[in-house]
Order: structure tokens, then C-alpha cells, then sequence
């Protein structure tokens, strides 16, 4: 047997079983019940540390008693067991068992199955006199609030005498910002924001090239650049000339070539130019210029004889100039596109070391180290010395090594966890490694899953790569590498028999259709097989639409939502229940945001860690926004922010009218123009809560039902700011700034729907998944930008005589194609579009039971998601109806009995605040529907009553909610039963206030450019949707006219079956449209 196992582990291919079998057997194995001791399991989150752990102790428990005991899973366990250790009896395995589970409990800390920074602290600790860490340092998890830190001590260093370089460096930055139109005083946070590259292990061994470099080589790099791109812009002006004087001496134009200016002689009219961009346009010859020379296609037929008699004289010294003057582009390109790209970024890599020493002074002041830091000093000293070093003053042995997510594992990590495994192995102890390229998702936070698919195919010359790597690593990686054995683990004990089918099938052809090599080893073991227990009755969906030329765009929001709904319903109607439901997004921020606040808004109840973040509502943006406002009156920035939030929280078009300039600017005077009036005076005496209360009082916020349980969180939030720190509203607003990406909404967990992002899903399942905006891009953020290694240009702008830049950021530009760096900037493009599929493969393989995929084709669709969705529906000649493509028909969920939760509605009147000190003025809700002339009216009563009823069942509650809100008296609650049981009981309308429907009451229909719309219910049945208005008092031509235009906004997300119904109260009359 191989002492070197690596598992490859598809999704639901039961990783965590191996994991746990594995190191029970070891345990087991051995007589002595303190053998945990020497097993290192490692992973990469606490919650797979705890999982593990309780796996673990669970399972040695149970195998310590009797077998009848036992849970199924624990049996499968001991089967595997007793087949891997077939000497022991089954009386040693169990008092083993017994022994291990109470030693384990007693040494608990001796437990080492950990997380790899957990590990590596350990390591630190042992190592701290040798690393230079200071004696009890504390350890930094978040580096933010440290980094602006030393950024703005580098900012400090303007003007001071010997900082001359620097603060000319600064100044030329913020001005070069100016110009290009960009708000300099955003440099700060800007560069802070730059330097995370600095703890990026993804490029840490580029970083470390340019280690010695200080702000006078940058200086000196970019002086040397622009020379030399002056120089290359004025040799080519100068061939330019040339060309025009070779025209002029021979009585010729650009007229008189054939096309003019679009055929060949736009050479000369680009070449005698002197702006760069000139240069662009002419780096490869046109087909006509190609054509002209090659051809002699000089001229057209109609060009008078005299012109064509000085065209052809002329036409080999114009071939001769031409030739020329490609030979010098083709000679200087490579170079010229390159290097001035690398201009872009010479003064934030100068900024950025003196960030870096700034951020290490902090540390060291502050007794402190950063976590991320621990690997790469580490890194030192495993580079260099021998292995017994390191366990002697690690004071442990480990005889085994289990490394789990290896797939996510950056370099630095895999070369520290090394020698560990060389030692391992060569006393013959067992080790293992768990991991599946198709799902690393974590490229950009440093995971490398090419070390997986080099380790995996024993590819040695490409893990020595690494120009950082010692003679000892070197070996270690040689001699580890040598004794794999790859193991697949090749059933899916998760998903239906469907769900494996139509996984396998896509992403073969996904990998099948991709040209990319790294793609097609990632996807090697990419086919599942069932087991003797899997089920059928899988159901996968996909839902793709597309903008139609000459038609109203589709919003994608509410087309998404509502096909969120209708799968939602689907499931419902299967017998799934919401707790069984999660609906997994790309990225977490506004999307995710506003699918949870939608799903709110219907009274569904919603389990999410990023979604239901305070600060991603823009309700409590604007909220902070005025709190900010009032704390800093004469910020003109603040009020401005809190006039743009206030629009985009209202949804209204922002106005043209306002003049952010106006140094009068003030928020509050906008507010009073809106209807809001918000006495200053009257605030100066409130404390934060009673500030805050008055505000969401006055602007109605307690009237947003979506919005009520961000601003009850807020107000805890107050609250618990005042109780423990006092009532400072500078003091709060800062502790908002540090902390807001913890505050969230905390929601009751039963039976709820998840929204969560694809990345904390991962190792999670769930019976009914939906993936929504599935649409991602295979190809890098133009924005954004990728490290690249520029030794092997050998030019000679890059070194300053005393030091070379050897690496630097570049921006993902197509013309980086054709410089040196081009295999670079390739490998950059095939790890964004694997990183895409498998983010793609993630997602799809969490359902146990039934995918659901949404996705609206984005305006370029070749490089998305999208595209190969679309390709796989298509090639698998499957119609779409209605723009579904149903791949498989799901049976219901005969699993466990859906029970009808019986949710209790609180029902929230009215919070009631203090406008003046001492008073308490109570304002009843009655304005809310009536004003003086109808409040009596029947009609009306009836709609508002209406607003509240979803089901038939929901009556006699909403009776009691118009009573509670002072629009009704006690005697008039039986007449107003009796009127509304005319509707639920009507023959031709109770359908749609019972059975399997889903509902919307007044749900906004937001369009651009446009009012909103707000139908008074809307029903969702299987394919079918029915638009109700009720309506009072006579019937009018506006109403057919209001609730046509309801229904070309459904049809416009899709809905092709759409019922119109007017239904006018007091007299009852349903009219259809």
C-alpha cells in the first residue's frame, strides 16, 4: 500500500467519510490511546475543524459500545475499518475505541485536528525567538485598520526635510490623478486598498522581487521609460514625415489612393502624428495596405492617368517606406505596449514599500504580528533548515500528515506543510491528501490549484517552478511527489440520479469545448457514478431569456425575482418546505441583498451571513447618511450623499437641478422641498436613539415592511452602543465604520429559506437549490489586474544601474497579447474562466433533489456563463417554453410530511418617538388609506382590507388588524366579514384565494425611466398569472387602461399566460380584461 494517498473528491463523493475513516484507522492501529496525538488533520475553515472533530468523537464513541447501538453511518465506518485492519479483533477495535474517545477528552488540546492558520500559529509560537516576534505579541486577524494606519503616516512625510523624493513623489501622484479626471483626495484610501497585494500569497514571490527596491528606483524606472517612449513616439513621427514628404515630391495626396483615408494612405495620415494613440492604430498593416503593396492595388479605375503614372513611379519608394516603417513597429511593439503599461503603475509600487516598512514599524510598536505574515517567515527557515530542527523545537513528532481542501492550498502553505510530509514518509508513516480541482474557488485569496493537478500527475519540473524555492525544498518535492497514488473517489452519495446525470453530462462538454489544458486536468475526473442507494427523481431546470432588438429591455431584478417566486412555489407545491430551499449567488453585496429583502417582504423567513447585512440596505445607508450629516453640518459631502441616498432609497430619478457645487448645499432644506420637515432645534436636544427614531419616524421608514427588521436591528444597535459606551453620536458613527460588516439582521431559523453566496456553500447540500443571475463572465474584470514577472524582458528602462524591477501589477489589456509577458497574461485568462466553471460546478452539485438556473443573457454573451447554458440546451436539442428548458421532470417530496407552519403575525402599528422633551404626541395611521372625505367609505374599506388578505384563511386576522388601526369599530366588523366573503366565496374568484398560489399585494413593479407600478394582487399559478385592481365607484375607461399596462410588464419578464381582472366593490362586479 502507498504511503502517500491523494483523493480526488468530486462533490458529494463523501470527502469528510474518507477523512474521518482514515484517521480512526489510524488511531485504531495503534495499542495506544494517546496515538492521536501524532496525527496532524488539517483544514481550512473552523467550521470543517468542528465538523471533523465532531465526526470524530461521535464516531469513537459509538464504535466503543455494542454494534446494535450504533447509527448506520458508524457501521459503514467500522466496515471499513475492520476491512483495513483485519488482524484485530472486534473485541480490540472496541476497547480501542473506548480508550482512544476518553484519552481524546482528557487531552483535548492534544487533538490536533486544526485549521492551517491555527496550525501555523502554533508553529510561530515555537518559533518566536527565531522569526523576531516580540515576547506575548498579539496577533492581528485584520489587517485593515493597520494598513490605513501606515498609509497615513506615509502621508505624514510630506514636507519633511530628507523626504523630498517622496513628497515629490506623492505630489506628481495626486496631480497625475487630477488630470486624469480621477478625485486625487481618494488617494489614501486608494493606496491602502493597493497595498493587500502586499499579503496576497497568490503573488507574494513577485512582491518579494522587488523587495530591495526603495521609491528613488521607481523614480528612476519611470524617468528611463519615458525617455525611452518619447524617443519611439518621435522616431515614428519622424518615418511619418518622411512618408508625407515622399507624397508631396511626387504631386500626390491621400485623395488619390484608393478608399482615401481608409485605405492605404491612412498610414501616413496615422504616422505624422504625435499623440501614442497613433501608434496604436497602426501596429499591423490593414488587408488594403497589405493588398495595395502586395498587389499593386494602389489606385482605383477612375484616378486620371497622369496620378496613376506618379503613383506607380513612386510606388517603390513608398513600398520601401512602408516596409521600413513596419519593420521599426514590429521591432518596437512588444516593448512600446509593455512598457507603458508599466509606467501606469511606478508610483503605487514606490508607495507601496514604504507602506509596507510603515505597516512592520506598527507591529512592532504595538507588540503585534499578522497572521498572513506567519507563513512567509516560516517559509525562512523551512527553506534552510533540516527537518529534525523543526521538530525539535516544535516539541512534537507527527507521524501523519492529512491535509484537507488541497485544491485551495497556496504555495507558501503547501512548501511549509512539506517537510512534515518528507519526514512522515520516510519513517514510513501514512499520508494523505483530499481535494478536487473543479471546486477551487479561492484564487483569489492565494489558493493555487495547479499544485493539485502537478501533484496529481507527478509534474515536478512545474512544481520547482518557483524561482524561491530552496536546494531542500526541491528535494523534499522530488522525493514526496515520487510516492503518490492518485484515488478517485467516484460516486455521488448526495444527489438524485438525475441531478448526476445532468453534471456529468455538462461538464464534459464543458471541458470537452474548451481549448485550455489546465481546464480539461481540472475536469479529468469530472464523471460521477450512483451507488446501490441512490434515487431517482431528480428535477434540473434552467430558465435563460434574452433581450429582443427593438424591445423594452428586461429588468433583470424583477425578472429574476419573479422567476425566485415561481420556483419557489414549484417546490412548495412538491412538497418541499422553505427550510429545504437555498438560493445561492455569484457574489455577496446587492444581489443576494435583494433577493433576501424581497423574500422578507413576502413574509418568508430568510437564513444569510451576507445578505442581510445592515450596510448593504439602502435604508440604513440613508439613515447613516443623515446621522452623518447632522454630526458634520458644514461637510458639503455628507449632505450630498444623504440628497443621493435619499432618491435611490425613495427609487426616484435622480434631478438634474442640483448643484453639488453650491457651498449652501444642505440636506436638510432638500428635505423640507420633499414634504419632510425636520426642526433642528428640536433635534439638538435628542440623544442618538430618540435622533435616529425621529428621522425614520418623520420619512415614514416604519411604513417600509421590507425595511423593519434592518432598522429593529439598528435600533438594538443604538442601544447597545448607548448602554455601553454612552450617547455620542461621533462616537457611535465611528464604531459603525469599524464594525459594519458584522452588523446583520438576526432571523429565526425555522423554516426558512437560505440566500447565500456559492463560496460559503461549498461542502454544504440542500434538497432544492436555485442559481440565480448565472450569468458571470469567464474572463477578468478590465478594472482590475494581475502581477506578471518582467526578468525575462531584459530591458534595460528596468534597471536603474543598482536594482532591477523585476514585477509589477498590469491592467488585463488585450494588447498585452503581443508583448513579452503574453504567456503570462494567457495563463491569467485560463484560470479566470476555470475559476468560473467551477464556481459554476460548485453551485450545481449542492441540490440533492432539484436545480433550478436563472440567467438573463448579458450583451456580450460569448464570454460568460450564459453562453455555455445556452450552448448545453441547444446541442442537447431541448425546446424551451416560455424560456424554460426543462432537462428532467422531478417527482414530489415524499421524504418527510410537510407541515403547514402556523407563523404568528406580530402585528407592528406604529413606533412612537418624541418630538418635544417631556411629550409623548400619538398620530393615528387613519391618513394611511382615508383622507376626510371617504374615511367612511365601504369601497375603500374593502380594498384595504383586501391589501391584507393573501389566503381566504387570512380574514379574520386582517378584520383585526383594520380594527387595531382605529378603521373600523367592533359593530362594524361582521358587515365588513360578510361583504368580503362575497369575493373569497364567489365561484369565479375563490381559486385565487386558496390552494396551492403564490401571492403579492401591492408589490412595486420598479421600470426605468418610468412611475411605478403597484398592482393590487397578484397570483402565481403553475404557468399562469392573474393581475387583480379593485376598483370603487364607477367604472372608467383608465381602469382597463391601468391594468393593461400591469400585464405588459409580466409579459415583458416572461409570463406569456396573463389574466386581467377588474373586480369593482360596493356593488360587487368582476369584469375580465
Amino acid at each position: 500500500m502507498s504511503l502517500y494517498k491523494i483523493y480526488g473528491s468530486s462533490a458529494g463523493s463523501g470527502k469528510t467519510f474518507t477523512l474521518t475513516k482514515t484517521y480512526l484507522q489510524l488511531v485504531l492501529s495503534s495499542a495506544s490511546p494517546h496515538y492521536f496525538k501524532q496525527i496532524l488533520a488539517i483544514t481550512f475553515t473552523n467550521d470543517a475543524a468542528s465538523e471533523m472533530k465532531s465526526r470524530i468523537i461521535e464516531t469513537l464513541k459509538e464504535l466503543g459500545g455494542s454494534e446494535e447501538g450504533m447509527s448506520s453511518k458508524t457501521k459503514v465506518t467500522l466496515a471499513a475499518i475492520k476491512e483495513a485492519l483485519p488482524e484485530l479483533h472486534p473485541q480490540q477495535l472496541q476497547d480501542r475505541a473506548k480508550a482512544a474517545f476518553e484519552q481524546i477528552l482528557q487531552d483535548y488540546a492534544d487533538f490536533n485536528v486544526k485549521t492551517i492558520d491555527s496550525f501555523v500559529n502554533q508553529l510561530v509560537s515555537s518559533f518566536a525567538l527565531d522569526l523576531g516576534l516580540p515576547y506575548n505579541y498579539e496577533v492581528v486577524l485584520d489587517k485593515r485598520p493597520l494598513l490605513l494606519k501606515a498609509t497615513e503616516r506615509v502621508f505624514d512625510k510630506i514636507g519633511l526635510a530628507g523626504q523630498e523624493h517622496l513628497t515629490d513623489l506623492i505630489e506628481k501622484f495626486a496631480l497625475e490623478k487630477a488630470e486624469e479626471g480621477k478625485n486625487w483626495q481618494m488617494l489614501l484610501p486608494n493606496l491602502a486598498d493597493f497595498a493587500n497585494n502586499l499579503f496576497n500569497d497568490q503573488y507574494y514571490n513577485l512582491i518579494q522581487k522587488n523587495e530591495n527596491l526603495k521609491h528613488a528606483d521607481y523614480l528612476a524606472v519611470k524617468k528611463q521609460i519615458n525617455k525611452y517612449l518619447k524617443v519611439t513616439q518621435n522616431t515614428f513621427e519622424l518615418i511619418g514625415r518622411h512618408g508625407l514628404d515622399l507624397l508631396e515630391q511626387n504631386g500626390l495626396t491621400i485623395e488619390d489612393f484608393a478608399y482615401g483615408k481608409s485605405g492605404f494612405a491612412s498610414i501616413f495620415i496615422h504616422a505624422s502624428k504625435t499623440d501614442s494613440d497613433a501608434l496604436n492604430k497602426v501596429w499591423e498593416p490593414t488587408k488594403r495596405m497589405i493588398d495595395a503593396v502586395e498587389n499593386n492595388k494602389w489606385y482605383s479605375a477612375k484616378l486620371g492617368t497622369d496620378k496613376k503614372a506618379a503613383i506607380d513611379a513612386a510606388s517603390t519608394a513608398i513600398i520601401s517606406w512602408f516596409n521600413s516603417l513596419m519593420d521599426f513597429l514590429k521591432k518596437e511593439k512588444p516593448k512600446y505596449l509593455l512598457l507603458k503599461e508599466v509606467r501606469n503603475y511606478l508610483d503605487n509600487l514606490a508607495l507601496l514599500g514604504e507602506v509596507r516598512d510603515e505597516f512592520g514599524k506598527l507591529l512592532m510598536e504595538n507588540n503585534m504580528a499578522y497572521i498572513t505574515d506567519f507563513n512567509r517567515r516560516i517559509n525562512k527557515i523551512v527553506a534552510e533548515e533540516p527537518v529534525p530542527y523543526i521538530f525539535e523545537k516544535l516539541g512534537e513528532r507527527y507521524n501523519h500528515i492529512l491535509i484537507d481542501e488541497f485544491q485551495d492550498t497556496s504555495d507558501i502553505q503547501y512548501f511549509n506543510l512539506l517537510p512534515l510530509i518528507e519526514n512522515a514518509l520516510s519513517k514510513n508513516y501514512f499520508n494523505m491528501l483530499v481535494g478536487d480541482p473543479k471546486q477551487s474557488i479561492y484564487r483569489w485569496r492565494g489558493g493555487k490549484v495547479e499544485l493539485m493537478i502537478y501533484v496529481l500527475n507527478q509534474n515536478t519540473d512545474a512544481l520547482k517552478s518557483n524561482d524561491l524555492l530552496s536546494d531542500n525544498q526541491r528535494f523534499s518535492i522530488d522525493y514526496t511527489t515520487a510516492q503518490v497514488e492518485k484515488v478517485n473517489l467516484q460516486k455521488n452519495y448526495r444527489s438524485k440520479r438525475e441531478v448526476i446525470a445532468f453534471n456529468n453530462d455538462f461538464f464534459t462538454k464543458l471541458a470537452d469545448q474548451s481549448p485550455e489544458e489546465i481546464i480539461k486536468l481540472a475536469f479529468e475526473n469530472k464523471t460521477q457514478e450512483t451507488h446501490e442507494g441512490t434515487k431517482s427523481g431528480g428535477h434540473i431546470e434552467m430558465s435563460l431569456i434574452e433581450n429582443v432588438k427593438g424591445e423594452e429591455p428586461i429588468d433583470e431584478a424583477i425578472w429574476t425575482l419573479a422567476q425566485i417566486d415561481l420556483k419557489i412555489k414549484e417546490s412548495l407545491d412538491a412538497g418541499y418546505q422553505y427550510e429545504d430551499m437555498a438560493i445561492l449567488c455569484r457574489k455577496k453585496g446587492p444581489q443576494a441583498s435583494v433577493i433576501a429583502e424581497h423574500l422578507i417582504s413576502k413574509g418568508i423567513n430568510v437564513i444569510s451571513a451576507d445578505s442581510l447585512l445592515l450596510k448593504n440596505s439602502l435604508g440604513i445607508s440613508f439613515l447613516i447618511s443623515l446621522l452623518m450629516a447632522y454630526q458634520d453640518p458644514k461637510s458639503k459631502a455628507k449632505h450630498a450623499d444623504a440628497i443621493l441616498l435619499y432618491h435611490r432609497y425613495n427609487s426616484i430619478e435622480f434631478p438634474t437641478d442640483i448643484d453639488f457645487r453650491n457651498n449652501d448645499l444642505n440636506c436638510w432644506d432638500f428635505l423640507q422641498t420633499q414634504g419632510v420637515a425636520l426642526d433642528q432645534k428640536i433635534l439638538g436636544a435628542f440623544g442618538i436613539y430618540q435622533l435616529t427614531e425621529s428621522f425614520v419616524n418623520k420619512l415614514g421608514m416604519f411604513e417600509d415592511n421590507a425595511l423593519l427588521p434592518y432598522l429593529f436591528a439598528f435600533f438594538d444597535i443604538v442601544q447597545n452602543h448607548i448602554k455601553n459606551d454612552g450617547n455620542s453620536l461621533s462616537d457611535f458613527l465611528q464604531l459603525w465604520e469599524q464594525s459594519k460588516d458584522s452588523y446583520a439582521v438576526s432571523v429565526a431559523k425555522q423554516n426558512a429559506i437560505t440566500v447565500s453566496t456559492i463560496h460559503k456553500s461549498k461542502g454544504l447540500e440542500y434538497p432544492v437549490v436555485i442559481v440565480p443571475f448565472a450569468n458571470w463572465s469567464t474572463t477578468p474584470n478590465t478594472r482590475s489586474s494581475f502581477w506578471a514577472d518582467l526578468e525575462q524582458t531584459g530591458y534595460d528602462e528596468l534597471n536603474t544601474g543598482t536594482n532591477i524591477l523585476k514585477a509589477t501589477p498590469l491592467p488585463y489589456k488585450k494588447t498585452l497579447e503581443q508583448t513579452l509577458i503574453s504567456d503570462q497574461y494567457q495563463t491569467e485568462l485560463e484560470f479566470t474562466k476555470l475559476e468560473a466553471f467551477n464556481i459554476l460546478y460548485v453551485a450545481f452539485t449542492r441540490p440533492v433533489d432539484r436545480l433550478y438556473v436563472l440567467a438573463l443573457a448579458p450583451r456580450s454573451s460569448e464570454n460568460s456563463t450564459y453562453n455555455y447554458l445556452k450552448n448545453f440546451v441547444v446541442q442537447n436539442g431541448i425546446e424551451g417554453i416560455d424560456n424554460k428548458y426543462l432537462i428532467s421532470e422531478g417527482e414530489a417530496n415524499t421524504s418527510k410530511k410537510t407541515e403547514e407552519s402556523e407563523n404568528e403575525s406580530h402585528i407592528i402599528n406604529k413606533i412612537n418617538s418624541r418630538e418635544n422633551l417631556g411629550k409623548l404626541k400619538l398620530k393615528s395611521n387613519l391618513d394611511k388609506v382615508f383622507n376626510e372625505q371617504n374615511q367612511r367609505d365601504q369601497g375603500n374599506l374593502i380594498h384595504t382590507l383586501f391589501s391584507e388578505i393573501g389566503m381566504a384563511t387570512d380574514l379574520d386576522q386582517a378584520i383585526q388588524k383594520l380594527q387595531f388601526d382605529g378603521l373600523i369599530l367592533e359593530v362594524e366588523k361582521a358587515e365588513l366579514k360578510a361583504e368580503a366573503e362575497k369575493i373569497l366565496q364567489s365561484p369565479d374568484l375563490k381559486h385565487l384565494y386558496s390552494g396551492n398560489i403564490l401571492v403579492e399585494n401591492e408589490r412595486d413593479i420598479l421600470v426605468k425611466d418610468a412611475d411605478i407600478s403597484r398592482p393590487d394582487r397578484v397570483v402565481y399559478q403553475k404557468n399562469k398569472v392573474t393581475i387583480i385592481d379593485y376598483k370603487t365607484g364607477k367604472k372608467q375607461n383608465s381602469h382597463k387602461t391601468q391594468i393593461q399596462h400591469y400585464g405588459e410588464l409580466y409579459r415583458q419578464m416572461g409570463y406569456t399566460d396573463v389574466d386581467l381582472l377588474l373586480i369593482y366593490l360596493n356593488p360587487l362586479e368582476i369584469v375580465r380584461v
